[in-house]
């Protein structure tokens, strides 16, 4: 089970990549970006811990992403985009916000953002994914999250 969370993390921090350019059609955040750090991530649903262990390091944050099984896909920014809600905010070490009756937590040991930010959220509780584990990534496109079955499909035909 271990090895396939791990190749989970793995496939999608490998084809995030991508994302990060900008090379994808979709919306972008019109403002500068700013940069992330999160290290020793621990994220918490509803006071209950789902994943732990992660880190991203991105220059240019756009957007953060963790898909949920059961509970849809979180995009969330620290700048106002198309179908976003702000739900809470960046403060220090922690992420928090609570969207459709959810209440999420993101820690870091390390402060995530140069300065307290909102935090803006859009949420689709009816993306799936065929895993049974948390994914997280992060990337300047809106719709990279829905590339990623695509993605899976591809590398699974091609034995990746």
């Amino acid at each position: 089970m271990l090895k396939k969370v791990f190749l989970t993390m793995a496939l999608m921090t490998a084809t995030l990549g991508v994302f990060s350019t900008g090379a994808v059609l979709g919306q972008k955040a019109d403002q500068e970006s700013s940069s992330i750090k999160l290290q020793n991530g621990q994220l918490y649903f509803d006071s209950k811990l789902i994943r732990s262990g992660f880190s991203v390091y991105q220059n240019n944050f756009v957007f953060l992403y963790f898909y949920v099984p059961s509970r849809g896909l979180y995009t969330v920014s620290d700048k106002e985009f198309s179908g976003a809600l702000q739900a809470g905010k960046f403060e220090g070490k922690t992420l928090s916000f609570e969207i459709d009756q959810n209440q999420v937590l993101l820690e870091s040991s390390s402060r995530m953002l140069q300065a307290d930010n909102r935090a803006w959220v859009k949420h689709d509780p009816d993306f799936k994914l065929p895993t049974k584990t948390v994914v997280l990534g992060y990337g300047s496109s809106i719709d990279a999250p829905y590339k990623w079955p695509e993605q899976w499909a591809q590398r699974k035909n091609n034995g990746k």
